[in-house]
């Protein structure tokens, strides 16, 4: 027995607890009983090794025989509470504890455990209970009751119209996407309960003054038919911003743990909290400041839209500005651009145009609230004319300018865009828009007069920009030297190119705009040729879309960088945790890492990536 004990010992030192506990176990069934101590550290050795591997039934078990085996010895007592404890067994923990101190009453670490205990028995009186239901059809708003749901309707449909319209899900689009089939048998009715079915959560939220702590919201999800010990819990701690925001600990239970894959867990999670969102949404803002619950759902958002879950990412969003709405907040308009931004993720960019369209009807634009990332009616419209250009609506883009360049009238050129205070990149935004409109024309894919009326405004147009020193002229978008030679002579000075240019922009209607910029060309004959011809094949036509949709994604990345990139594919490295547009980033060939730099892909490969990716499992596979 005692070399079986020390073998053990060995094992466990070297922190090989399977192999550990099969040698206690050996040695607990041969031993005699004849020493009390002896085979108290037995046990009390082998319930050590199952709490290791998580085996938290079995660690419960050999806890008690510790106690049983020597009454006397006090780790047995601190063993056994500590698994009522895991356990969610918090008053036999208390009484475990209480036993301990009547064998010894000066034992320091059991009136640690003593208080530690009474505190949680104390705290969870404070537990709240809800019912996730599964909705039986779609909500009105998310994360609020069907009550203040037509409540904020009614105060905001005429506001409001197309932003209300938009759908909102039954459940979260990731919950469909979840194959049974996939999962353990013993996994099966809890995956179908949080996801798709009813799950009961108890839940804590705490506003706390202390620096830098500002509040900790806790969740525990139960299965219905099992409410001793919870199937997931989720605590989130609340910092001031200058000491990181916040920090989620998932963390779920062992059993489940040990037989989902590390992606079945993360999904789990996600649909947990965010279900639990968007049924309590509102509510929570009675127990923690508003700025700090918008900032943890967007943030969940934009950890969604990492995993390219754009669908969940958008509903997100729209939790996020519907949970705004409906308690008056001061962020609201902010919240609704981001809906626009997750639109033109989704590819739905006359609707995410329309968002932004909506919100510029305001009298006074509230902008997003903090003034951290000022928006105006200028940038809205700019925002507006790039989703119609990426949705190759050129009228409408081109009408969304214009009203850009009337709400700023700074037109200063900036290459790449700038978006400092009293400026936007309308200008810029404008010319490109003409550049693709032109383009589609050549290519046959539009043959209206409205085209053709663009693509002539936009030669004469480069030309006045140029006059009026409004234009780079070492740009080389339209060939401006070229286009200057359109312009008639009395425009050709910078005063009365200015002039002409303002009164065009401030024209009531883009028939008006057309006619005032093209009065302004002169009568020379001026040809443009295009190398190679004009293609008009539907082969030739489709690819020019798809390039353009793709250089528009581009600009609309750059135009947006300067506002954390919201809506666009922003990637978290895997190394540093540095967050770059994708395009700046280098990715593994799994497609489940990215990396800053070539340094940070090297290190994260020899200290973790090498063990778990994909792709090099796959090569060894076909070797």
């Amino acid at each position: 027995m005692q070399s079986l004990k020390a073998e053990g010992d060995k094992l466990a030192n070297d922190q090989k607890w399977s192999d550990a506990a099969k040698k206690y176990k050996k040695a607990t069934l041969i031993d005699d009983g004849s020493c009390s101590r002896t085979s108290g550290v037995l046990w009390s050795n082998l319930a050590l090794c199952y709490d290791k591997l998580l085996d938290l039934d079995k660690y419960l078990e050999a806890a008690k025989r510790c106690v049983d085996a020597d009454p006397y010895f006090i780790k047995g007592y601190r063993r056994l509470s500590k698994a009522y404890r895991l356990t969610y067994q918090f008053e036999k923990s208390m009484e475990v504890i209480e036993e301990g101190l009547k064998i010894d009453p000066t034992n320091i670490d059991l009136h640690a455990d003593f208080m530690e205990i009474e505190h949680v028995i104390q705290n969870r009186k404070w537990f709240k209970e809800h019912l996730i239901k599964a909705p039986g059809e779609k909500p009105l708003l998310l994360g609020m009751s069907a009550e203040l749901a037509e409540v904020t309707v009614k105060k905001y449909e005429a506001s409001r119209p197309f932003f209300l319209a938009l759908e909102r899900s039954r459940l979260p689009p990731m919950s469909k996407k979840q194959d049974l089939s996939k999962f353990d048998n013993k996994l099966r009715p809890i995956i179908d309960a949080f996801f798709s079915g009813e799950f009961m959560v108890k839940w804590q939220c705490c506003d706390i003054s202390e620096v830098p702590l500002k509040g900790v919201l806790k969740l525990e999800g139960y299965h219905p038919n099992n409410d001793s010990m919870p199937v997931i819990t989720w605590m989130i701690k609340f910092f001031d911003c200058k000491y990181g925001g916040f920090e989620c600990s998932p963390k779920l239970d062992p059993k489940y743990q040990l037989i989902m894959t590390e992606q079945q867990q993360v999904m789990l999670e996600l649909v947990f909290v965010v279900r639990f969102l968007r049924e309590l949404g509102v509510q929570l803002m009675d127990h923690l400041p508003e700025l700090i619950l918008l900032s943890t759902i967007a943030n969940l958002a934009m950890r969604l839209h990492a995993m390219k879950l754009y669908k969940d990412s958008f509903q997100l969003r729209l939790l996020c500005a519907d949970i705004s709405l409906g308690v008056g907040s001061s962020l609201k308009n902010g919240a609704i651009t981001k809906v626009g931004d997750a639109l033109e993720t989704n590819k739905k960019y006359v609707d995410a145009a329309n968002i932004y369209i909506e919100l510029c009807k305001d009298d006074v634009y509230e902008g997003d609230g903090t003034g951290e990332h000022p928006l105006s009616k200028a940038l809205l419209h700019s925002h507006a004319a790039t989703a119609f250009k990426r949705g190759l609506d050129y009228v409408s883009s081109e009408w969304q300018a214009i009203h850009s360049l009337k709400e700023d009238c700074s037109w200063k050129w900036t290459e790449p865009p700038s978006h400092s205070d009293g400026e936007c990149n309308s200008l810029v935004n404008m010319m490109h828009m003409y550049q693709a409109a032109r383009e589609a024309f050549f290519n046959g894919l539009f043959t209206d007069e409205s085209h053709e009326r663009m693509k002539n405004v936009s030669f004469v147009l480069t030309g006045l920009l140029a006059w009026a020193d409004f234009l780079n002229e070492d740009y080389p978008l339209f060939g401006v030297e070229e286009t200057q030679l359109m312009v008639k002579p009395r425009f050709r000075q910078k005063k009365r190119a200015a002039d002409a240019l303002q009164h065009a922009f401030m024209a009531p209607n883009a028939k008006v705009y057309h006619d005032r910029i093209l009065q302004c060309r002169g009568n020379l004959t001026h040809q443009i040729f295009r190398e190679g011809g004009v293609d008009k094949s539907a082969q030739s036509q489709a690819n020019f879309v798809k390039n353009q949709k793709s250089v528009s994604k581009g600009m609309a990345r750059m135009e947006m960088k300067k506002h954390n990139g919201t809506g666009f594919n922003y990637w978290k490295c895997g190394e540093c945790g540095i967050r770059k547009i994708d395009k700046d980033m280098k990715q593994c060939p799994c497609k489940t890492e990215c990396y800053c730099s070539k340094e940070c892909q090297v290190k994260h490969w020899h200290s973790a990536h090498k063990r778990t990716c994909l792709w090099k499992r796959e090569q060894k596979k076909s070797k």
